[in-house]
């Protein structure tokens, strides 16, 4: 299996890139807190309270995506596609 990363190492305040999926832009956020519906699906909140689907560390293997529609590296997907 791919080594991904893993979402419960976000901390608060941790800088990240959040997104609601493909074709829409990745914009600047800080993590606050993961939540896990029964769904089973794992959903990350923002510090403006709005849960976000997708969301990687802003780092710089990941700054160019801020503002962009790009894919992110495989490494960083770790919701279910």
């Amino acid at each position: 299996s791919v080594k991904r990363f893993n979402p419960e190492e976000f901390k608060p305040f941790d800088k990240v890139l959040l997104c609601d999926g493909k074709g829409l832009n990745w914009i600047p956020g800080f993590f606050e807190k993961l939540l896990k519906p029964s769904n089973g699906d794992c959903l990350v909140v923002d510090f403006r309270r709005y849960s976000w689907y997708m969301c990687i560390p802003y780092n710089d293997e990941t700054k160019h995506l801020l503002g962009t529609i790009e894919d992110c590296p495989e490494y960083y997907k770790w919701w279910k596609e």
